[in-house]
């Protein structure tokens, strides 16, 4: 089945003319400026989250960093320098009581050890003690250092107490290599720089963080106002365009308006003519006014065709401008679908035979009800009727057919009833089955079978969709085509 159509009625532009490669290229910026101006309060909005993000989490984030790095340099750093500092006081306080000398060649352990040496001793070993728990949170050489100092303070200890110690006949004293008190308070000091070291570093990143907490709202609070200021002058320029957006809904109503208006008086006009030289011809096909020759019966027979075509062309386009006006008259009932459909059906037998065709009508005892306007219903019945009578030729079947079903042909759920209008002519090429729903064209095959204007399925299917369903198209390439009217349950 082919839809009726006619040819478009789009005039090209003249040859030179720049008004239109101009006009493409003002709605090209047109559009962008109206994609920027919706785009920028998202951006600004971004912005300004990201803005207030860091502003509450950077003083966060640099306070636990902060934190951190107090912890660690007060129990960890300095706890480490006031116990080499312990060191090296119980180093220095034994090495006084005992008469021992601090340089290479002194000698070694002249007095034997004392309750104020056990003393020292015993605070020296708490304090090595303490940086040997420490070391690992130090890291760098710090533990290294830590065991050297621990190793010599240990070898030191270890040292014979008297000269007689150092004879052959010791044993296992002798053997040991004397290591000097000066070599621990110089392992001592090492660790001590070490860890002064690290202490200044530490300083210098908490003054380093400290600054952040400046840094961050200076260079923030002024993206802050730059965002502000960007959402308030687009608020601004989203009214402006809500302004004209309603300004042009309002100039297209009233241009809608006045089309019908003017299609309504014209149609008034033409249908008026064309039905009185539609009567003229008919009382020259009838003879009233004088017999004819049987080739001016034929004439004038084929007048008559054309201005009922004209007439109903004429009609059709004034429905087109109502529907896209908005202005489509629609009367909702609670219709029985299936009564409906046989007294369309019934109009159409007599013209189905008369063209070679049989009419088949298939249409179940319960069909559910809808809510619609049954007499567009019926109007759009009878367009895809007699659509399928002209283009099936004879010899062919067309079939009325209903059913209920869960969801509209591409996805849309929901409980339709879709009434089937089938038949056996050449169907509608796939390329075409978006297109014939326009208005004013018509397949190259259409064109060649049958004369029509082009506006009766545009209107079929806006009317449906007024009426809140569709009309879809479906079949085979030269196999005949299936249009399907989806109508929403009551």
């Amino acid at each position: 089945m082919h839809p009726v159509g006619g040819t478009s009625l789009a005039m090209p532009p003249a040859v030179g003319s720049a008004a239109p490669a101009a006009e493409p290229e003002g709605r090209t910026a047109r559009a962008s400026r109206r994609a920027w101006v919706h785009l920028a309060p998202l951006v600004a909005a971004l912005v300004a989250l990201a803005a207030l993000v860091v502003l509450a989490a950077g003083p966060w984030i640099v306070s636990r960093r902060l934190a951190a790095l107090d912890r660690e340099l007060v129990d960890a750093t300095i706890l480490a320098r006031e116990s080499v500092h312990g060191v090296e006081t119980a180093m220095l306080l034994e090495v006084a009581e005992r008469g021992d000398g601090v340089g290479p060649g002194a000698p070694v352990r002249r007095s034997p050890p004392s309750r104020f040496v056990a003393a020292a001793r015993a605070r020296e070993e708490a304090e090595e003690d303490a940086l040997g728990a420490l070391a690992p949170r130090l890291g760098g050489e710090v533990p290294g250092d830590v065991a050297r100092l621990r190793y010599l303070a240990a070898r030191w200890h270890a040292a014979p107490a008297t000269k007689a110690e150092l004879t052959p006949t010791a044993g296992g004293a002798a053997a040991r290599a004397v290591v000097h008190a000066a070599d621990v308070l110089a392992a001592a000091e090492r660790l001590d720089t070490a860890l002064a070291e690290r202490e200044a570093w530490q300083r210098a990143r908490t003054r380093a963080l400290e600054s952040w907490d400046v840094v961050i709202p200076a260079a923030l609070v002024p993206i802050l106002v730059v965002a502000i200021v960007s959402v308030s002058w687009t608020g601004g320029r989203m009214a402006d365009l809500a302004e004209e957006a309603e300004r042009s809904r309002l100039a297209l109503a009233r241009a809608s308006e006045r089309k019908v208006a003017l299609l309504r008086g014209l149609t008034h006009d033409l249908k008026n003519t064309l039905v009185a030289a539609g009567g003229s011809a008919s009382l020259l096909r009838d003879g009233i006014v004088g017999p004819l020759t049987p080739e001016q019966q034929d004439h004038v027979a084929r007048i008559g065709r054309l201005i009922a075509q004209a007439v109903s062309a004429v009609g059709d386009s004034l429905e087109i401008a109502r529907v896209e006006a908005g202005a489509l008259p629609v009367s909702r009932h609670h219709v029985d679908v299936r009564p409906l459909l046989l007294e369309v059906a019934s109009d159409y037998h007599a013209a189905a035979r008369s063209a070679g065709v049989a009419l088949n009508v298939e249409l179940p005892e319960e069909l559910p009800a809808v809510d619609t306007d049954p007499a567009h219903v019926a109007r759009i019945i009878r367009d895809l009727l007699s659509n399928a009578i002209k283009y099936t030729p004879a010899g062919g079947r067309v079939w009325l057919r209903a059913s209920a079903r869960p969801a509209l042909r591409g996805g849309t759920a929901g409980a339709w009833v879709a009434v089937e209008v089938c038949d056996t002519g050449p169907g509608v090429p796939i390329a075409f089955r978006e297109r014939i729903f326009e208005e004013f064209f018509r397949t190259p095959a259409a064109r060649a079978t049958a004369p029509g204007a082009g506006v009766g399925l545009a209107m079929s299917r806006r009317v449906a969709r007024v009426l809140g369903g569709d009309i879809t198209v479906d079949g085979s390439d030269g196999q005949g085509a299936i249009f399907t009217l989806w109508l929403p349950r009551a």
